[in-house]
Parts: structure tokens; sequence; C-alpha cells
């Protein structure tokens, strides 16, 4: 498994989708022995370390299980699908973010709205 390209959106979120994800290529071997049929993994970015002292097909295993789940885990048959794997899921979670945030504006709308009904009420009386 080696590391080809980096993705990241530097949005600043706790959601791991927006941490540093790369495209990860699969050996031949790799994937025979994890039973994976597509030949390049995106995943948040390992380590040195995990890359030079964890188990690849462990981590490939778990990534494919992932896959089914967890946004920006992904496999595919040629980097720029990779890589397009990874933006939609980014573009899916900002959809998310942006409907949250306009649900807090409508919120703070109403309750602006009703604070001044309520003020002019009163001053009416």
């Amino acid at each position: 498994m080696k590391k080809i390209k980096s993705l990241n959106v530097n949005i600043d979120s706790p959601m791991t989708i927006y941490h540093e994800h790369s495209i990860y290529e699969l050996t031949d071997e790799e994937m025979e022995k994890s039973g994976v049929h597509k030949k390049y993994l995106v995943d948040r970015t390992y380590s040195e370390y995990a890359m030079n002292n964890m188990d690849l097909i462990e981590i490939i295993q778990r990534a494919e299980r992932e896959s089914e789940y967890v946004y920006g885990v992904a496999f595919a048959n040629t980097v720029e699908e990779a890589e397009l794997a990874y933006k939609n899921a980014v573009l899916e979670c900002r959809i998310i973010d942006f409907q949250e945030e306009m649900e807090i504006i409508a919120k703070k709308i109403i309750e602006s709205k009703e604070s001044l009904c309520n003020e002019i009420c009163f001053e009416v009386n």
C-alpha cells in the first residue's frame, strides 16, 4: 500500500471528513490477501509509523468494512474515481452543515420577530 496523493479541504471542523485524507494504491498481492477488488483506497492519512508498523492487510480490511458507513473511506478503480468519491463525501457533509446553519438562523429570525412583536404590542397597550 503506497500513498500517492493527499487530499485536504482545509475546513475547520471536528468532523473527520474534513481532516487530511489520502489516496493509497494497493498492490495485487494486498488486493488478493484482503479480498478487495479495487486498486485505490481513500482513507484518513496514516502516519509513517502506522504504515511501517501496522499490518497493511488489516488496515485494508478495516477500511473495507468502514467504507460501507463512514464518509471519506472508499475504494475505487482509478485515482480520479477515488478523488471524486472523497469530494462527494465532503460535499454531502457540507450540505448537512449548511442545513444545520440555516436552521439556527431561521430560529434566530423567528425569535427576533416574536421579540419585536412583543415589544410593539407592549408599547401599543
